[in-house]
């Protein structure tokens, strides 16, 4: 009979643990983040639109609590088709990979409201969600949220951008509107993701205003978080998958329904690689054909690299190149603010070219300048702290100092001889104007008939037919700099 009561009190005991830990459900949320355009199978196997919709099928066919979301910047830095499409076909792509909810990055709000209401036209059953862009009177200009249904397990998905200069609420704005729909949508769901277009610290910085929200899915930085950060103060998960499609953020959910609580997680990063990943092969020909109408240039190729060149070995060859295709004496390109991809090794096809720098650059200027001004942009990129523009048609070396302030340039240039300079539109818009002496009188500039493409692509033509790789040159070039000539050119002095 003591055995009986005893294994009795062991039933009810373990009744009641279960009953107060109340129904759990599981859920995988898929995520991706700062895809910028990469439509392409990549081209070393890794990253690209069809790995993530062959990954994204193949999870859903093997279970039904997915959920898919994506924190922003869709757009630009990417693949030539795309870029030739305004975008347009990377929404159109993600349309058919069917994601759940879509939030708005930076790169793709600068364009505009009506912009967007059109990318939003390219995939109607898939909701573009923004607490923070408002219109003049402070009413979002798009749904804010959206309550998903995923297997029984109520998620609440709200959007937000990262606070710029377009019409939107400011940080503490944006912290107060989060921390007020979180609140209006917990009678509704289970759990809270905020979908943000932010930086894994600012996320962190928000769940302290907004203890509600579960789940930040981060963006904007880059950051592969190889597992979820946990929030100090909150016990709020913050996940981010890095960039450009080379991996699909995993983050597998076990949720309390009756606490409406997580009580266990697990995270990690799945790279798209296709060694180990399946390519949608239906995605990859549609990309195929797609870019065939927009940019049929794009697939011929036109060199080789015996190995990968890095960004800033891109943007010394292309300053060599935008001087040779402008006739200019001076050409700069600056590796910070206009490349964006390295070149990857193999052959070498126009869109290659295009991904290294050919979505900032493409627009190039020409202008007239003194070897005072010229020195002057050098030195200011320096002191200021916006990195090194590679230069070519001079010669110049570094003289470094001890504090940012004291670092200086030697270089070739007369004073008071212009000379005719080359160099893309954003780099004059956002580099050479912001470090001059904006008080002084400068030139104007003329729009060159040829995009940043153009010119090193013709380049590079020019140097395979000498039986040169694409590798060998930029050495050489890179030589050529360290030696404090002027850039692998001959003239310019």
């Amino acid at each position: 009979m003591r055995n009986l009561c005893k294994g009795w009190l062991l039933g009810l005991v373990g009744l009641l643990a279960w009953t107060a830990a109340g129904e759990t459900a599981s859920l995988l949320i898929l995520h991706t983040n700062d895809i910028h355009d990469h439509v392409r199978a990549g081209y070393e196997g890794v990253g690209g639109l069809p790995y993530v919709a062959g990954y994204v099928a193949k999870v859903r066919a093997e279970r039904p609590d997915v959920l898919v979301l994506d924190a922003g910047d869709v757009t630009e830095k990417g693949d030539m088709a795309a870029f030739a499409s305004k975008s347009l076909l990377t929404y159109e792509a993600m349309d058919r990979i069917r994601y759940d909810a879509i939030t708005i990055g930076n790169h793709e709000a600068k364009h505009g409201i009506e912009y967007m209401r059109e990318c939003q036209a390219r995939m109607p059953d898939v909701p573009l969600l923004c607490l923070n862009w408002i219109d003049k009177d402070g009413a979002p200009l798009f749904p804010v949220s959206k309550v998903f249904d995923v297997h029984g397990v109520k998620v609440a998905v709200i959007g937000m951008t990262l606070p710029k200069t377009y019409p939107l609420m400011n940080t503490a704005q944006t912290a107060e509107a989060l921390e007020r729909e979180a609140g209006r949508l917990k009678p509704e769901s289970h759990i809270q993701v905020a979908l943000c277009h932010l930086g894994s610290k600012t996320a962190e910085e928000l769940s302290e205003r907004a203890p509600e929200v579960d789940v930040f899915i981060s963006a904007h930085t880059h950051e592969l978080l190889k597992k979820p950060v946990v929030a100090k103060k909150t016990g709020a998960l913050i996940v981010q998958a890095g960039m450009y499609a080379r991996h699909v953020g995993r983050l597998e959910l076990a949720v309390d329904l009756d606490a409406k609580k997580i009580v266990s997680f697990e995270g990690e990063v799945v790279e798209m690689n296709g060694a180990a990943v399946p390519c949608d092969e239906a995605m990859r020909d549609w990309i195929a054909a797609r870019e065939q109408e927009l940019c049929p240039e794009a697939v011929r190729i036109v060199g080789r690299a015996a190995k990968p060149v890095t960004a800033d070995g891109m943007a010394k060859l292309a300053a060599v190149a935008i001087r040779q295709r402008a006739g200019a004496d001076i050409a700069f390109c600056n590796t910070g603010q206009i490349m964006r991809s390295a070149l990857p090794k193999g052959d070498i096809d126009v869109n290659a070219i295009f991904v290294t720098g050919g979505q900032r650059g493409h627009e190039l200027v020409k202008t007239r300048l003194t070897g005072t001004q010229i020195q002057a942009y050098m030195l200011g990129l320096l002191q200021e702290g916006k990195g090194i523009s590679q230069w070519a048609g001079f010669k110049a070396k570094i003289i470094p100092g001890s504090v940012r302030s004291e670092w200086g340039f030697r270089t070739s240039l007369k004073p008071g001889k212009v000379y005719s300079v080359a160099m893309p539109k954003l780099e004059w818009d956002t580099r050479f104007l912001k470090v001059m002496d904006k008080d002084a009188a400068l030139p104007s500039i003329e729009m060159c008939d040829f995009s940043f493409t153009d010119a090193v692509t013709a380049y590079v033509e020019g140097i395979t037919k000498n039986g040169k790789t694409i590798d060998a040159e930029v050495e050489t070039l890179g030589t050529a700099h360290a030696a404090g000539s002027n850039g692998g050119t001959n003239e310019g002095n």
